[in-house]
């Protein structure tokens, strides 16, 4: 099972838990359930990061098997398994945000951290290629409000201590204070 195989598996379920769920709209809530893996499980449910699109973050490999011939997101064939924590998670995020619309996610991503930090310089309506960090990805889910943590989560995944992102965020404010003087 390699890496690429999770993201994908992790696009069928998505797809299988939002049937109504277009193209846009899946790149936005694979975003979203890469933060909140991050935030609940201490570490990205899979290792692509997003890049930041102009209309919000888009996993290339994704964006790829959606305009080719290729059976990556409705063929299960060399599919990774999902553990009941990980679909339990991929469930709860896509059922926090099922009824908003492509545009209104894009919207969202467009105001939060990651997005912003990516896009930093960058006019709004230039194309990028520029990743999204999952470490601002992970320090940004960690303090903000979202989906309700599964409590099926527990028995396989510690939550991210508090002291993490104190350490996380003394070390951004030093380096911030460093680049503003």
């Amino acid at each position: 099972m390699t890496d690429q195989n999770k993201m994908f598996t992790v696009a069928r379920r998505i797809l299988a838990t939002d049937p109504s769920c277009d193209k846009m709209k899946l790149h936005k809530l694979l975003y979203y359930v890469q933060g909140w893996s991050q935030a609940w499980t201490g570490r990205p449910l899979f290792q692509d990061a997003p890049e930041a699109w102009t209309y919000g973050p888009v996993y290339p490999k994704v964006y790829a098997a959606q305009n080719s011939n290729e059976p990556l997101l409705t063929s299960s064939t060399g599919a990774a398994s999902l553990t009941e924590a990980e679909a339990a998670m991929i469930d709860a995020v896509v059922s926090a945000y099922k009824t908003s619309t492509p545009w209104s996610l894009a919207q969202r991503t467009h105001q939060e951290e990651p997005w912003l930090e990516a896009r930093a310089g960058i006019p709004s309506d230039a194309r990028s290629s520029e990743q999204i960090s999952l470490r601002t990805m992970m320090r940004y889910f960690s303090t903000a409000s979202g989906p309700e943590r599964p409590q099926a989560l527990d028995s396989e995944f510690t939550p991210v201590s508090d002291s993490f992102m104190e350490r996380e965020n003394q070390r951004w404010a030093g380096l911030l204070a460093r680049l503003g003087s």
